[in-house]
């Protein structure tokens, strides 16, 4: 049965360790001691560090737009394509669990007892989340509406999955395969610093999701859906798309 599945658990333990490292540094600069840059940093190198988990046995992608991107553009089989999307997804889904439990006292801390209020002691407002619910998943900066959240998506998934599949590219002359996962790393580290403030960048459907499957299990309600205009199904939905295109 492992080797049936061997693609597929590579992809969810890279997926797994990758967003572990990701959603830890965005718990300790929301709720800790840490800062916006450690935590793009984190998140690069988290990335970096879950590729080389997983690349040499299902190529790495460890994200469902960079699946469904190699599947349009190179000779990935369109089969694989749900096998490996659902195990991103349950990826996402447990890193973010196991960095909630990681984090509980802090973040229970934080909420004021009640992670369904939008702010410390706030009023339960329908249209927001509290503020720990950016450890988990993207939301939109205060006043972006949601075209330019899907403009924001759109351009930080093409500049990401496109910059990708350069590296990759037989044809281009760059570096040795072992620096790959690195530049791949600090690809995402600059997407985030130049293109996330709109929208999150959120460039990865299996950390966004995943984040907030997880935060509507452990009590955050279903505001992560529904807030700010329902953006959920930005990310999810216009990061594949600007992927392709």
């Amino acid at each position: 049965v492992r080797i049936a599945i061997r693609e597929e658990l590579a992809e969810f333990i890279g997926t797994f360790v990758f967003m572990l490292l990701g959603f830890g540094a965005s718990a300790q600069a929301t709720v800790g001691a840490g800062n916006a840059i450690e935590a793009y940093i984190s998140w690069g190198f988290g990335l970096s560090i879950g590729l080389w988990y997983a690349a040499g046995i299902s190529g790495g992608h460890l994200n469902p737009s960079v699946t469904i991107a190699s599947a349009v553009y190179t000779k990935f089989p369109w089969k694989k394509v749900p096998r490996y999307i659902f195990a991103q997804l349950l990826g996402g889904v447990t890193s973010a669990l196991v960095i909630y439990a990681v984090y509980f006292p802090l973040i229970q801390a934080y909420a004021s007892g009640s992670l369904a209020t939008p702010t410390p002691g706030g009023s339960a407002d329908t249209t927001i989340v509290h503020p720990t619910a950016g450890i988990f998943s993207s939301f939109p900066s205060p006043g972006v509406s949601t075209g330019s959240a899907v403009v924001a998506t759109l351009v930080a998934s093409g500049v990401f999955v496109g910059s990708i599949l350069a590296f990759i590219n037989g044809d281009n002359q760059g570096s040795p395969k072992t620096h790959v996962p690195i530049a791949i790393g600090i690809l995402l580290m600059l997407v985030g610093m130049s293109l996330g403030a709109p929208a999150g960048g959120a460039v990865n459907p299996a950390a966004d999701l995943g984040g907030r499957i997880a935060m509507a299990m452990v009590g955050y309600g279903g505001k992560v859906f529904s807030a700010y205009d329902a953006y959920f199904w930005i990310p999810i939905v216009i990061g594949p798309v600007g992927a392709v295109i």
